[in-house]
């Protein structure tokens, strides 16, 4: 019978110094993005000197 790979429990990393100990993954909290106000952008277009980055801003 083949063995699962799937860990249980808590997801581990091993560690180079203590492979015979696992350290819990732990997920940082992240931020939402702050939305720019329509002058802002204004701001940000006017600021970008070719049409290539206007191109590449308005693309994202």
């Amino acid at each position: 019978m083949a063995k699962n790979p799937v860990p249980r429990g808590l997801p581990t990393r091993r560690e180079r110094n203590r492979p015979n100990q696992g350290v819990p993954l732990v997920r940082s909290s992240r931020t939402v993005p702050r939305i720019l106000a329509p002058d802002e952008v204004d701001q940000l277009t006017a600021a970008l000197r070719t049409h290539r980055d206007r191109a590449m801003l308005a693309a994202m």
